[in-house]
């Protein structure tokens, strides 16, 4: 179609910022680089991020102590939010426009979202309701499925929710569980 070539979207020419790191070490290692802006292939998702989140691992794996030792130069942060740009070949659930946030990149699924433009898997990329400010929605991946583990394979079954009360589960059979929490919506399912 227009715009496209051999069934891709074109890169854009405008270079995108990101945060890389192009050694192990603390924050002071993080260089902010110009990149191409990516094109989606076959079943990829472009997401313009608002907001990305920040975790525990991802300092773990900026120090190289982390069991994921990503190859550098890389862009920690597995969790964002924002719009999809653009979709590949085959992409059936998602389009142009839509709100959303991600779990992980096309890079991996820990990490690659230090950038303003991301590439995901379709099956890493949900729908963010229009409530859910872009901020929020990119802390829902790794603190709500940390969350879910506990109550799930926990020892305990205590657990503090705070915030907008929505949840994010592998297997629809624990709505009920999460309900009981205080839980009212369900952002996306976890794929396997």
């Amino acid at each position: 179609g227009p715009g496209t070539k051999d069934g891709f979207s074109a890169v854009r020419m405008a270079p995108m910022k990101a945060i890389r790191a192009h050694e192990f070490g603390g924050p002071e290692v993080l260089r902010y680089d110009d990149m191409p802006e990516p094109a989606p292939g076959p079943g990829q998702v472009r997401v313009r991020l608002h907001a990305a989140g920040v975790n525990p691992f991802d300092t773990y794996m900026l120090s190289g102590t982390y069991a994921i030792k990503p190859p550098l130069p890389y862009s920690p942060g597995a969790d964002g939010a924002g719009v999809v740009e653009a979709v590949g070949d085959g992409v059936t659930g998602l389009s142009v426009g839509d709100r959303v946030y991600t779990g992980g990149t096309a890079d991996h699924q820990s990490f690659g979202a230090y950038r303003q433009v991301v590439l995901c898997r379709e099956s890493q990329v949900h729908a963010l309701p229009a409530r859910v400010s872009f901020s929020e929605g990119a802390a829902v991946n790794v603190p709500c499925v940390t969350a879910y583990r506990a109550l799930r394979y926990g020892r305990h079954r205590d657990l503090i929710v705070t915030g907008q009360h929505s949840y994010r589960s592998q297997d629809p059979t624990d709505h009920p569980e999460l309900e009981k929490l205080g839980g009212d919506e369900f952002l996306g399912m976890f794929p396997e």
